[in-house]
C-alpha cells in the first residue's frame, strides 16, 4: 500500500516509508542509467557529426586544390613557354649581332679595297 491509501487515521509505518524510499531509489537508478545511455548516444552522435564535417571539409579542400591546380597549370605552362621564347630571342639576337659585326668588318674591308683602286 502506498501512503495515499493510508487514511489520515492510519499514519505511514516505517516499513511503508522504507518501501517508498526503495521505489524512489530504484526510479532514480533507472533515471541515472537513462542519462548515461543518453549521454553515450549524444557523444556518439557528436563524433559522427564531427567525422562527417571533417570529411566534407576534406572534400571541399580537395575540390579547391584541384581548381587551383587546373587554373595554375596552364599559366605555368605559358610562363615556361615565354621563358623559352625569351631565351631563344636572346640567343637569336646575339647571333644576329655577330653577323652584323662580321658584315660591318667585311664592308669596311671592301671599302678600303675600293678606295685603293
Amino acid at each position: 500500500m502506498n501512503m495515499k491509501q493510508k487514511g489520515a487515521s492510519n499514519p505511514a509505518t516505517k516499513n511503508d516509508t522504507e518501501n517508498r524510499l526503495d521505489r524512489i531509489e530504484h526510479r532514480l537508478n533507472l533515471i541515472d542509467k537513462n542519462i548515461d545511455v543518453s549521454e553515450k548516444l549524444i557523444r556518439m552522435d557528436i563524433r559522427l557529426n564531427i567525422k562527417d564535417a571533417t570529411e566534407q571539409i576534406e572534400k571541399t579542400i580537395t575540390k579547391f586544390k584541384d581548381l587551383i591546380l587546373t587554373t595554375v597549370d596552364p599559366l605555368l605552362k605559358e610562363l615556361e613557354e615565354r621563358r623559352e621564347d625569351r631565351d631563344l630571342a636572346v640567343h637569336q639576337t646575339a647571333s644576329f649581332q655577330e653577323k652584323v659585326e662580321d658584315h660591318e668588318k667585311r664592308i669596311k674591308h671592301l671599302e678600303k679595297v675600293q678606295q685603293a683602286t
